[in-house]
């Protein structure tokens, strides 16, 4: 099964709602190794992708032209219970383990990972950073943003059809 990538982001998304105009291109159709993508993001003139819950733990490195896979990275001490998003700063990537669709996980993760360790490595190690919600309530997240040098969660409280 192909999958067609579209270049949106959830900021486009609340912003072209917003303002009332959305617009999205077709720019290219992801290679089979990343069939469930979850998260996307732009990296050293690549793209950076991972696939949706139950699969390996691996961070595909993309070429942002032809979207072929040029390197996997392993993410040696995680799971990918329910990869979510991924979010960078200056110094790391972020991949958030955060799906929780019935509200009965207690092991919500993000994992921390060098921008050095990926660039060089195949195999990379993270630093964990776990949380949980203080009430315990079904909250589904599903992206992480980096803001003021916070990790910041985006909920879904509501669809609309």
């Amino acid at each position: 099964m192909k999958v067609k990538l579209t270049l949106l982001y959830i900021s486009a998304l609340a912003l072209g709602a917003f303002f009332g105009q959305f617009t999205s291109s077709l720019v290219g159709v992801l290679p089979e190794a990343v069939s469930e993508s979850s998260g996307l993001l732009y990296f050293d003139d690549t793209l950076i992708s991972h696939n949706d819950s139950g699969n390996a733990p691996i961070l595909y490195q993309l070429n942002k032209k032809t979207f072929k896979v040029e390197k996997e990275i392993e993410v040696v001490n995680a799971k990918n219970i329910d990869w979510e998003d991924l979010a960078q700063d200056q110094n790391y990537i972020y991949v958030g383990d955060f799906g929780n669709y019935w509200g009965d996980r207690e092991d919500l993760v993000v994992y921390k990972l060098s921008k050095k360790d990926i660039r060089t490595l195949s195999k990379v190690t993270a630093e964990k950073i776990y949380f949980n919600y203080p009430d315990k309530k079904i909250i589904r997240v599903k992206a992480v943003v980096i803001l003021m040098q916070k990790l910041c969660f985006v909920k879904i409280t509501s669809f609309i059809f």
